[in-house]
């Protein structure tokens, strides 16, 4: 209970934070399924949380999907949760590329400084044809 007063967590972190502590791995999941049907925990108001965290720090859907899995939860609830948020990644790719490569600061006339860009769009999380789209029409 400790845990989800911080934040919230999916089953797969609260079972993985609390494995080690219990002897009993059946009671284990039966408190979590407990606190999940409660409404306690819920791993869609983590995943919301989470998606919206991780995009007001500027990474993309691949990165963000890509970590959720991790953390347990399934990609077809994903998909569902990305249409509800409906968030603009062209806008927020604009965003970045307007915090990380100012104008003022570097020529996007050059195909280096394109390809910087469409880099580290990428390492962030964001697919190439939408990376290279936005750059495109950012020069």
């Amino acid at each position: 209970m400790d845990f989800l007063s911080r934040r919230e967590h999916s089953k797969k972190e609260l079972f993985n934070k609390l494995f080690k502590r219990v002897d009993n791995l059946e009671l284990l999941n039966q408190e979590i399924n407990k606190l999940a049907n409660e409404g306690l925990q819920s791993d869609e108001r983590f995943s919301e949380a989470y998606i919206r965290s991780k995009t007001q720090a500027g990474y993309g859907p691949v990165k963000i999907k890509m970590e959720l899995a991790q953390k347990g939860i399934s990609n077809n609830f994903l998909e569902k949760k990305f249409a509800e948020l409906k968030i603009n990644w062209e806008e927020e790719i604009n965003e970045l590329l307007q915090r990380k490569f100012p104008k003022t600061k570097y020529n996007f006339e050059e195909e280096t400084i394109k390809a910087k860009a469409i880099n580290f769009l990428q390492r962030r999380g964001y697919d190439f044809d939408l990376c290279y789209k936005q750059v495109k029409s950012y020069s």
